[in-house]
């Protein structure tokens, strides 16, 4: 829990940090399909950063654990990619953003099979 808690936290910081470089740090001129790419990516991380805090949190069951992992994978890809596809304009990070998304669902998932088979 300790691991996956520091790791929520760090997520986080990160992500408020993203959100406030892309408020602040864009240059001006840059295109707004780059803008908003680098915006979603920002949106992704900070809202996937309270998911792992929340599973973090929760009760120690192998299922959950899971799902943090998938979702801290996913949501790094993802955003990551989108990042990256802002800052150096190569559509071929606009590749690597699916394989993020469906970690990130494969994740979600995990969470429903563990509310499924809870007791």
């Amino acid at each position: 829990m300790r691991l996956r808690l520091a790791a929520a936290g760090l997520y986080g910081a990160s992500g408020v940090a993203f959100a406030a470089f892309g408020a602040h740090g864009l240059p001006a001129d840059m295109p707004a399909r780059l803008s908003q790419a680098f915006a979603a990516g920002a949106d992704f991380h900070l809202f996937h950063a309270v998911a792992l805090l929340a599973l973090a949190l929760a009760p120690p069951r192998p299922a959950l654990a899971a799902a943090f992992w998938l979702l801290l994978l996913g949501s790094t890809l993802f955003s990551g990619a989108l990042y990256a596809l802002a800052l150096s304009g190569l559509s071929i990070m606009g590749a690597v953003a699916p394989a993020g998304g469906g970690t990130m669902m494969i994740g979600w998932l995990t969470v429903a099979y563990a509310g499924l088979r809870s007791p």
